[in-house]
């Protein structure tokens, strides 16, 4: 229940793999390849942003307020080390950070921490209640933050930085889902 949006680099449904659309499974909010990120068939099917801005952007959806669910699998691939995962419109992102892997932030920390700096692949889910001002944050399954200090899910979604041309990042997603609960 809730599922708004699916994007599956592993789908040939979803990525074909030689377009400029990552389409998402759903029918609701398909991704646009800016500035030429690659596919490849690595774990079963990645897009490769780079710090040079090979992105993906889906414009259209907005969580900024009210219940969200996002889960993405992402890991670093290179010198350039921004986010990953993260907002077009404002400042939300799960995961990777400033070569870090463990933050989420959603205009406020839901985790900051500096420690790990791998180029493991990891699974990360951000849930956020903007009225009941409840925020949570997992990697690869296990809870690592619930807190209340934060406001806003994302507005836009951009894989590879953050809103347009910061922070880009030379890396891999595999998914990105959405939920509006």
């Amino acid at each position: 229940n809730g599922l708004i949006m699916h994007l599956d680099a592993a789908s040939k449904r979803s990525y074909p793999g030689s377009e400029t659309t990552w389409y998402d499974l759903c029918g609701n909010y398909n991704g646009t390849l800016v500035s030429s990120p690659t596919f490849t068939s690595d774990f079963c099917g990645v897009v490769n942003t780079t710090g040079a801005g090979a992105k993906v952007q889906v414009s259209g959806i907005n969580l900024s307020s009210g219940t969200y669910t996002i889960i993405g699998s992402a890991r670093y691939n290179g010198a350039s080390r921004g986010r990953i995962i993260s907002s077009i419109n404002n400042n939300w992102l799960l995961g990777h950070w400033a070569g870090y892997t463990d933050n989420h932030y959603a205009e406020g920390w839901v985790r900051y921490v500096v420690t790990d700096t791998s180029s493991n692949w990891f699974i990360y889910a951000g849930t956020g209640n903007s009225s009941g001002d409840n925020w949570k944050f997992y990697i690869n399954g296990a809870k690592t933050a619930d807190n209340s200090d934060d406001s806003q899910g994302p507005n836009g979604i951009q894989i590879g930085g953050y809103a347009g041309a910061n922070e880009q990042t030379d890396g891999q997603c595999g998914f990105v889902i959405a939920y509006n609960r």
